[in-house]
């Protein structure tokens, strides 16, 4: 009966050893596993790199001819202020009238106050 019950605890014990082996191999196995991922995904990052960098050379030797024109700044023109016009030196024009020629109420927006 004595030799069961030890039969029965080593059993036990080699069951429990067998899953912690499974289970560092898996650890082990997903490891190996993404670190070739991050390899793979690497080597893809460097060829593309590359193909963009033969392509811009490639570019490079074209005539200037067959690219579009780049928009011409216009220049800047200078600000109208008093200067600009001697009349403003009288007085400003007269408001607005509030009222339509219809007879109706105008009412300004802000924007425009």
């Amino acid at each position: 009966m004595e030799r069961l019950v030890q039969n029965e605890l080593l059993h036990y014990e080699n069951s429990g050893l067998r899953d912690a082996l499974t289970a560092k191999k898996q650890r082990k196995n997903a490891a190996a596993a993404k670190l070739l991922k991050e390899q793979e995904k690497e080597e893809r990052r460097v060829a593309r790199e590359r193909a963009k960098e033969a392509s811009t050379i490639t570019q490079r030797g074209k005539r200037k001819a067959s690219k579009a024109p780049l928009a011409k700044r216009k220049p800047k023109r200078a600000k109208g202020g008093a200067a600009a016009h001697p009349s403003s030196l009288e007085a400003a024009p007269a408001p607005p009238p509030k009222v339509s020629s219809r007879g109706r109420a105008i009412t300004l927006s802000r924007k425009l106050r």
